[in-house]
């Protein structure tokens, strides 16, 4: 299901915001080349979900909900990709990090995503797909047959 895959994405990419915040308070303000490509493959990573969410979740999300509901989570996307560039720079520029700030936007965007859209789609696609079934096996009727 691809809501699956979504959720895997939204776990490796705290993983990764875990490792660089670790990594930046036992580094401190010092700047560090892995620490840069770290943030290079966040970044990558939070693009390609990105992405893999643009062609799932949103036309989902305008199936059975609306078009704002795709416009707030593509803004929230935005917010965060920045929030990525304007870290991984203070840590090129040894400079105290937005770190902490980018770990909280990541885990309140991908909790709305997870435990309200998530779980909504889930339950609409499950209940077609039961329709769906019922219908197969003939054990749903239309109305006047």
């Amino acid at each position: 299901m691809p809501l699956i895959e979504l959720q895997n994405d939204h776990d490796a990419i705290r993983e990764e915001v875990d490792l660089l915040r670790t990594a930046t308070e036992q580094v401190g303000l010092e700047t560090n080349r892995n620490l840069l490509s770290q943030f290079n493959h966040l970044e990558r990573a939070f693009r390609q979900h990105c992405i893999k969410e643009e062609h799932v979740l949103f036309p989902l999300l305008h199936r059975y909900l609306d078009a704002h509901v795709c416009e707030e989570v593509g803004l929230e996307h935005e917010e965060i990709r920045r929030l990525i560039r304007r870290a991984a720079n203070q840590i090129s520029h040894n400079e105290n990090s937005s770190i902490p700030q980018l770990n909280l936007l990541l885990r309140k965007h991908f909790s709305k995503e997870e435990n309200v859209l998530f779980w909504y789609l889930s339950l609409r696609l499950a209940s077609e797909e039961t329709a769906a079934a019922s219908f197969q096996r003939g054990s749903l009727r239309l109305p006047g047959t």
